[in-house]
């Protein structure tokens, strides 16, 4: 007789609000859209919306940090990856 083996799991629970999509791991002033990860999944590039401006970030997960990619007064609008990891 063919038997199927499921293990058990125990589900876990997230263990902060973060973890659990209760609160916005980003705090940046503006609106933030279009997220796009880093082909190695280690980062986030995204657009920061200001009043009259938008300007691309990266987000780093290991180190929670936010960089600006060349801000400016202009309107960026669309983070992309390049094969070398960087936000264009």
């Amino acid at each position: 007789m063919d038997r199927f083996f499921a293990p058990k799991v125990t589900p876990v629970k997230p263990s902060s609000e973060v973890d659990r999509g209760e609160k916005a791991f980003i705090k940046e002033w503006g609106v933030q859209s279009n997220p796009r990860w880093s082909p190695d999944g280690r980062k986030i590039a995204f657009v920061s919306t200001r009043t009259d401006h938008s300007f691309i970030m990266v987000y780093d997960i290991a180190m929670r940090s936010v960089k600006y990619m060349s801000p400016s007064v202009d309107f960026d609008t669309l983070p992309l990856w390049d094969a070398r990891q960087q936000s264009t």
